[in-house]
């Protein structure tokens, strides 16, 4: 019988009208890590028995996220489930995320599948690492060079005590920072991915994906972590800096003349990353 203790994390600047209404499934606790709002976010969390911890003044969003991750590792939580403002989880997730745990008790880090919805259209996001065994720091590397980010969106992620421990840096990464920190947590242990559609990444409540540039900069910084990981798994500096640069002009230039949504763009991210993926591989003569 499972008898870890769950809860759910959400790093929170100004979202009351969010925080009032967001389903937290039976059974597991919600941690509100409130970024100095100037909204009544910490009276609507209170109201609803939720912990509420209040940075004293306003932080990076990555930061915040950072601060979520110190205070479960001091927390009576075995678990930490992702949901950022925006996005949902679905009624049958408590069951679902419990499940997947009982499963994959010595994972680092369980990955879920989740919907893209848009205005338009509602996409089932599902990684391209392997859902029939669990991923070595090692293996994750390769889907990494060859798929992108493998990990998704925090919607689909969850992180156990273990995972809590890695040494994160970074790295100034904003829009690709979550891939970063999980890609660093998957060395605490193994990857476990799980079939099933645990919540929703609500695009149109991201207005941070309303503008182009963004999700230029959300591939260049996929691109430099990439890069990252080909560096670790060859142990030595396998690309050079004109070689890097070339890439993220090439990468610019085909976002700068993209008019395609953001759904519509991370539905090319495959093909994309595997392009770069054979360019580098060419390069170090894999």
């Amino acid at each position: 019988m499972l008898d870890s203790k769950i809860s759910v994390y959400i790093p929170n600047y100004n979202g009351a009208e969010f925080l009032r209404s967001v389903n937290i499934p039976p059974g597991l606790d919600c941690v509100i890590m409130d970024n100095a709002s100037t909204d009544n976010s910490v009276t609507v969390c209170k109201d609803r028995g939720f912990t509420v911890i209040q940075n004293s003044f306003t932080v990076s969003r990555v930061d915040n996220w950072i601060r979520c991750i110190e205070h479960f590792k001091n927390s009576e939580y075995d678990w930490l489930k992702w949901l950022f403002i925006g996005d949902e989880l679905s009624p049958e997730s408590g069951e679902m995320i419990r499940d997947a745990i009982e499963k994959n008790r010595d994972a680092s880090l369980i990955v879920f599948e989740y919907d893209i919805c848009s205005s338009k259209r509602k996409i089932r996001w599902k990684s391209q690492s392997s859902y029939s065994r669990h991923h070595t720091n090692a293996e994750i590397k390769e889907d990494i060079i060859h798929y992108g980010n493998i990990f998704g969106s925090p919607i689909g992620i969850c992180l156990s005590r273990k995972a809590a421990n890695a040494k994160l840096d970074l790295m100034e990464l904003q829009w690709a920072a979550d891939l970063w920190m999980c890609y660093t947590m998957s060395k605490e242990g193994y990857t476990a991915f799980y079939e099933g559609c645990v919540g929703a990444f609500n695009e149109k409540n991201r207005k941070c994906y309303s503008k182009n540039s963004s999700e230029i900069s959300s591939y260049l910084e996929m691109l430099e972590v990439t890069r990252r990981v080909y560096i670790e798994l060859k142990d030595e500096q396998i690309l050079k800096e004109d070689c890097r640069k070339n890439f993220m002009t090439t990468m610019r230039k085909c976002l700068e003349h993209n008019s395609k949504s953001f759904s519509e763009i991370l539905q090319m991210q495959l093909s994309v990353f595997k392009a770069i993926s054979h360019k580098i591989l060419n390069k170090v003569g894999r």
